[in-house]
C-alpha cells in the first residue's frame, strides 16, 4: 500500500468515444459524487491535462505524482506498488510500465516526481504534451532519469482498457465471470481470459490511437470538416 501522505491524482481523460460534452457533464458528475463523499478533488482545464496534474499537485502539496487514468477499471493495485516502488529505490525522475509496455493496455501506471511535473509545466509546448501529461517526460531529448517496470511475461497486446462500447463489455463480462469479488487481479484476469478465449476478439483496437490522433494532429493539424 502507499504510504497515506502522497498525493493521488486521479484523472478523467475525455475518450474517444465521447464529445466533450459528455465529458464536461461526466466531470461535473464526479466531482458531485466526491463532494457526497468527502473526498478531496480538483478540476481543471478540460484540454490542457498538463497543467490540470500541475495546478492539483500544488493544492494537494504532492511531492510525487502516480498518473493512473479513468479509462483503466481493472488496474491492479500490486502493478501500481511495484512501479511506485522502483521509483522510490531508483530516485529516478519519472517510472512508469509503459517505455516500453508489457503490461495489458488498461494496466498503465506512472509515476514522476513534482519537480518534473513543474519542467513539464513550464517547457511542454506541443498540444499533444498538454494533452498527454507525460509525453514529454517521456522525450528523450529532456534527458530525464527513467526506469521502466517489466511484467513477468509480455501480455501488451491484450485490451482491457474502456474507450469504445466494446471495451465496456468486455470489462463487464470479466468482473461478471470473477463473480464481482473484491479483488481483480492481473491474474485473475488472465485466467478468465484463457478460460473464455472469444473475448479476445471483441475490441481489437489499436494501442494508444488517443495519443496517435494527438501526434498527427500536432504536425498536419487538426482535420476540418
Amino acid at each position: 500500500m502507499l504510504p497515506p501522505h502522497w498525493a493521488w491524482l486521479w484523472d478523467l481523460e475525455h475518450h474517444l468515444a465521447a464529445d466533450l460534452e459528455r465529458s464536461h457533464k461526466l466531470a461535473l458528475l464526479l466531482a458531485d459524487v466526491a463532494a457526497q463523499l468527502s473526498l478531496p478533488f480538483y478540476r481543471g482545464d478540460l484540454h490542457d491535462v498538463l497543467e490540470r496534474y500541475a495546478s492539483a499537485a500544488e493544492i494537494f502539496a504532492a511531492d510525487i505524482v502516480v498518473r493512473l487514468t479513468g479509462d483503466c477499471p481493472l488496474i491492479d493495485p500490486d502493478v501500481i506498488d511495484s512501479v511506485v516502488g522502483l521509483r522510490a529505490r531508483s530516485g529516478v525522475d519519472y517510472c512508469s510500465n509503459i517505455a516500453p509496455p508489457t503490461y495489458a493496455d488498461g494496466l498503465d501506471v506512472e509515476c514522476f516526481t513534482r519537480a518534473v511535473l513543474e519542467r513539464a509545466r513550464r517547457e511542454a509546448r506541443q498540444p499533444a504534451e498538454r494533452e498527454h501529461v507525460t509525453l514529454w517526460m517521456r522525450s528523450e531529448d529532456n534527458e530525464l532519469s527513467r526506469e521502466n517496470h517489466a511484467g513477468l511475461i509480455d501480455t501488451s497486446h491484450l485490451r482491457l482498457t474502456v474507450d469504445y462500447p466494446d471495451d465496456l463489455e468486455v470489462v463487464r463480462r470479466i468482473v461478471a465471470r470473477d463473480g464481482g469479488g473484491s479483488r481483480l487481479d492481473q491474474f485473475d484476469i488472465l485466467r478468465c481470459l484463457n478460460a473464455e478465449r472469444s473475448l479476445l476478439d471483441i475490441n481489437l483496437h489499436e494501442r494508444n490511437e488517443g495519443l496517435r490522433k494527438s501526434l498527427d494532429e500536432t504536425v498536419t493539424g487538426p482535420l476540418t470538416q
